[in-house]
């Protein structure tokens, strides 16, 4: 944690220098950028999922982990059952998310309010119809981007609870799993384990109440054993943190550091931090250098160019350098002719990436339907045929969460081979076009050569253009009030990003099947009441075509997706292009300036140029010797350096 913060806070003072020069040269452009990718450092969110069945003490949990007791309810006879989620925020503001058919409200409300909505002892059944708390928060432990997600619990008085909790897993950086210390992990909870596997990584098992139970570490080498045969993985890479949250919260009171180290409190944030930081926190930070890089060369390049111009002595070598600048000007201008190949490239290649996904997801309706059947078939499941539909709807949202993020992916292939075949982002006016940097002046540094780590800062950068955010798929999950607490969950300014569109579209999608399986349930409801004795009928008969429905509404949401893709990336090339046509026009005028300027005078105008990129070159260095550490720790851990070589 303390690592990644650190790292984090140079960056962030990086940007102010940055934005300091920018500022001094009046770049406007080059400064908004910088305040944009500064603010989506600041605000970005790494979603951590809490989930279990219930009571296990997960919502004591997160009270003892933010040093927040009495946030959550956490009574012995009360159940959560809503999702809450709590994130960063300069004043707390908590506001519960209530839907009904055809009428929503966002309701703000006080925090001795909140059990009124998430437990089951005040709002029985969820007469309230609330789908959702949101917590904004000034506290200091979510300041750095962190945003929990408090799940019903699986297993609980509802099987809708499963189906949200379950609607979570694909769109979390982490997966908190609680058990307790008074039973081993239960067939439910292993069956819970098989499935969230399948769709997240990083999980870190949590024992609680372990001050209630002094044998606990055999219940713990219990749930080892048995999470390595479900995982298929040695028991000694599973990671399971034995904690006492009610220890962890009598510390808070006590302040003897003897409570906290028994709490073993400690152990779960250094694992959770490492694991963030190793994964998506990496990730966040390789992006954010990358985009002080290209805005430092871009400040540098227009000095760059004065200060060459100025070493020419000859008329002739002046009109060559004009002329240099006109030829990639014109090759420019042709790049945004209708009929530019580029244009081609990008049609055929949406259509390849559409083709490919419609191909996974009739294989994974597929599958869907196999299991379907199986349930069907299963006594158990037919007194139950709610937990049929919660199948299908969390395996949906699973397969179309996992399919945006393959276009996500594949679109910043596509994206990064098109700017590559049209020389976008290179230096125009020297023949190295393999290096992205010019030719510093001798009286400051040496030619800067394309560093390990730029590569990887502009694949993150790439997919984070890219990237589908969580909280664009999660407010898919409240229909139609996404756009009311949407900002509550987006990680930044991405409302012109193709993530956010992607986002939106994917999100939608969720929120179509959650309107159907709504209307599905109450036919079951009556289905199980008047025809138990032709249950497997009559529950196939609902259910099958709420299947082919959810299936028509992925791929609709897929068709909508890569158009949302294939209007962005034209879009973005074509502004590209733009920015590159401007700055050759302001290099041709400097080449005119320069072209009546005394000797003498292009003397001193060079020494001015050089006083002023040699800050940007300190700058540049620093970042250089910042983002080569955060790459090699990258290497070390696996972040990443693995994420690049799938992209490939």
């Amino acid at each position: 944690m303390v690592a990644y913060q650190d790292q984090k806070q140079e960056i962030l003072h990086l940007f102010d220098s940055c934005l300091a020069l920018a500022h001094t040269h009046a770049k406007q452009d080059i400064q908004q950028r910088l305040a944009e990718a500064k603010e989506r450092l600041t605000k970005e969110k790494l979603f951590v999922v809490v989930c279990g069945e219930f009571k296990q003490g997960k919502s004591t949990l997160i009270n003892a982990l933010l040093n927040e007791p009495g946030l959550f309810p956490v009574d012995v006879d009360i159940t959560t059952t809503i999702v809450s989620s709590i994130t960063y925020g300069e004043q707390e503001k908590i506001v519960v998310v209530l839907e009904d058919p055809g009428k929503e409200e966002v309701r703000q409300i006080g925090r001795a309010e909140i059990p009124d909505y998430v437990t089951e002892q005040r709002n029985r059944g969820n007469y309230q119809k609330a789908q959702m708390l949101v917590i904004e928060s000034p506290n200091e432990r979510l300041r750095e981007g962190l945003v929990l997600v408090d799940t019903p619990g699986v297993g609980g008085l509802n099987t809708q609870h499963t189906a949200i909790s379950y609607a979570f897993i694909p769109n979390a950086d982490a997966i908190l799993f609680v058990s307790d210390a008074l039973a081993p992990l239960s067939s439910k909870e292993l069956d819970f384990v098989r499935l969230i596997a399948r769709h997240c990584r990083d999980i870190i098992f949590v024992l609680t109440k372990i001050d209630a139970v002094s044998a606990y570490r055999e219940v713990l080498e219990n749930n080892r054993s048995k999470l390595a045969q479900v995982l298929g993985r040695p028991g000694n890479e599973i990671p399971i943190i034995p904690v006492s949250s009610s220890t962890k919260l009598a510390y808070l009171q006590s302040r003897d550091d003897e409570d906290l180290e028994d709490s073993n409190y400690a152990a779960l944030e250094s694992a959770l931090w490492s694991l963030l930081g190793e994964r998506r926190g990496s990730i966040l930070l390789m992006h954010a250098a990358g985009e002080l890089r290209l805005a430092l060369a871009d400040l540098s390049k227009p000095l760059q160019v004065e200060w060459e111009t100025y070493q020419k002595q000859s008329q002739q070598e002046k009109e060559e350098l004009k002329a240099e600048f006109e030829k990639a000007k014109i090759r420019l201008q042709d790049l945004l002719h209708r009929n530019a190949n580029w244009q081609a490239q990008l049609n055929h290649g949406l259509e390849d990436i559409k083709n490919q996904l419609q191909y996974k997801l009739r294989n994974g309706f597929v599958d869907i339907g196999r299991q379907l059947n199986a349930d069907l078939d299963d006594p158990h499941m037919l007194g139950s045929p709610g937990e049929i539909t919660s199948k299908v709807e969390v395996e949906t949202y699973a397969l179309i969460a996992d399919l945006g993020k393959e276009l996500s992916r594949q679109a910043a292939s596509l994206q990064a081979k098109l700017k590559s075949a049209t020389g976008l982002g290179l230096k125009l006016y020297q023949g190295d076009l393999d290096d992205p940097y010019l030719k510093k002046p001798s009286t400051i540094g040496t030619r800067v050569k394309k560093t390990g780590w730029f590569d990887k800062a502009m694949s993150a950068t790439q997919r984070a253009v890219f990237a589908t955010t969580a909280g664009a798929f999660l407010g898919g999950l409240l229909g139609g009030i996404t756009g009311a607490i949407g900002g509550f969950f987006v990680a930044g300014p991405v409302g012109a990003v193709a993530g956010a569109k992607l986002g939106a579209d994917i999100g939608g999608c969720m929120g179509g099947v959650r309107g159907l399986t709504s209307g599905v349930r109450q036919a079951l409801d009556q289905v199980q009441e008047k025809d138990q004795a032709n249950a497997r009928r009559e529950i196939s008969r609902i259910v099958g075509p709420y299947k082919d429905e959810c299936f028509q509404l992925c791929r609709m949401a897929l068709d909508k997706g890569v158009m949302s893709m294939q209007s962005f990336m034209r879009e973005d090339l074509t502004q590209q292009i733009n920015q590159e046509i401007k700055m050759c026009k302001e290099n041709i005028d400097i080449v005119e300036k320069a072209r009546n300027v005394s000797r003498e005078r292009a003397a001193q105008k060079s020494k001015e140029l050089e006083n002023q990129l040699r800050p940007i070159d300190q700058l540049e260095r620093h970042v250089d010797r910042l983002a080569e550490a955060i790459a090699e720790q990258d290497t070390r851990g696996g972040g990443i350096g693995e994420e690049s070589s799938a992209d490939e």
